[in-house]
């Protein structure tokens, strides 16, 4: 059996224990923090560039898709399951309400 906190596998045959190394890629959010920083980092380029306000939040709004699926999937999944109304919903919520805001209001003062 493994043990992914210690990244230690026992050996059945001979029962010592053996350090396993993981790749950079394996490990648990590696893939998501990076490619959530680089998006935030390109739509941050995007928002300075005059004309490119839009392609900014769109890349923007993928980020939080990215970093935040976790959370998102959680929140729905207890409110359909469980008809309760949890932080990870409230937190979804308040955060499409923030795009919201901010897409609304960007297209009102151009």
């Amino acid at each position: 059996m493994s043990n992914k906190s210690q990244n230690k596998v026992n050996c059945n045959v001979c029962r010592e224990e053996i350090e396993e190394k993981l790749k950079l890629w394996d490990k648990t959010y590696t893939f998501t923090i990076v490619s959530s920083a680089l998006l935030f980092i390109a739509g941050l380029v995007l928002e300075l560039i005059p004309g490119y306000k839009v392609p900014a939040q769109i890349i923007l709004s993928g980020v939080v898709a990215i970093s935040g699926y976790r959370i998102i999937k959680r929140g729905f999944i207890s409110f359909l399951r469980e008809k309760r109304i949890d932080i990870n919903l409230l937190v979804t919520i308040a955060a499409t309400e923030k795009f919201i805001d901010r897409f609304a209001r960007f297209h009102t003062l151009r």
